[in-house]
């Protein structure tokens, strides 16, 4: 023990904990999509534009491909 009355490893050991309840705490609803855009005889496209919508609110982002076809969106609810 310290001075103060701790442990020694008693604030390294709060501030962790406090950092890992704030860490999990976010983005408990977000998700994310990948993939990759293909033509009817399965070559890639590249520069395609992919478009995601929110079916409870309609809500639509647009995302590009890139050179081999493959895109991802982050952050998605």
């Amino acid at each position: 023990m310290n001075r103060s009355g701790l442990p020694l490893w008693g604030l390294p050991a709060l501030l962790f904990l406090l950092g890992c309840s704030a860490a999990f705490g976010q983005g408990a609803d977000l998700g994310s999509i990948q993939g990759v855009v293909t033509d009817a005889i399965g070559a890639s496209v590249p520069a395609a534009t992919v478009t995601n919508t929110d079916a409870a609110t309609d809500a639509r982002l647009n995302f590009q491909t890139n050179g081999a076809g493959e895109y991802e969106a982050n952050g998605l609810r």
